[in-house]
């Protein structure tokens, strides 16, 4: 079970929550290093998915950005490009919290392929993968 500080975390699913992307909150993240080796796909993706949803936040770091789903301060996250390290705790907290986190393309999570969505719901993970053009980055364990 996920705390924060003494009270149990679970997802929030209220009426500001949907299951569709145009009412969605997204966080997303895009490190320097990533942006620059794929620019090409990162500023696809985000100007693919700006006009679909009701906003994007970013916060700076991968583990923050993705914990705000389970938090219900987020409907979903993506992004390509962290390290294990970065999301690990995250993914436990979505996930206890009643979220799901799923590969970009849809499939079960692989911590090692660098490649993370967090949803509120299965159905607003589905409609976000629908809309990320995939690539594929140096996974963490080769």
């Amino acid at each position: 079970m996920t705390h924060l500080n003494s009270s149990k975390i679970q997802l929030i699913r209220c009426n500001f929550l949907s299951t569709e992307l145009q009412d969605a909150l997204l966080c997303g993240e895009c490190s320097h290093e990533n942006f620059v080796k794929y620019e090409e796909y990162a500023v696809k993706n985000y100007r693919t998915v700006h006009p679909l949803v009701h906003g994007i936040r970013t916060y700076g770091t991968a583990a923050y950005g993705m914990t705000t789903v389970g938090l219900g301060a987020n409907d979903a996250y993506f992004e390509f490009g962290p390290h294990v390290w970065d999301i690990a705790a995250a993914n436990v907290i979505v996930t206890e919290a009643g979220g799901v986190v799923k590969d970009t393309a849809g499939g079960p999570v692989d911590i090692m392929s660098r490649r993370f969505l967090a949803a509120s719901t299965t159905e607003l993970a589905e409609e976000l993968v629908k809309n990320i053009q995939q690539y594929t980055l140096p996974r963490d364990d080769e």
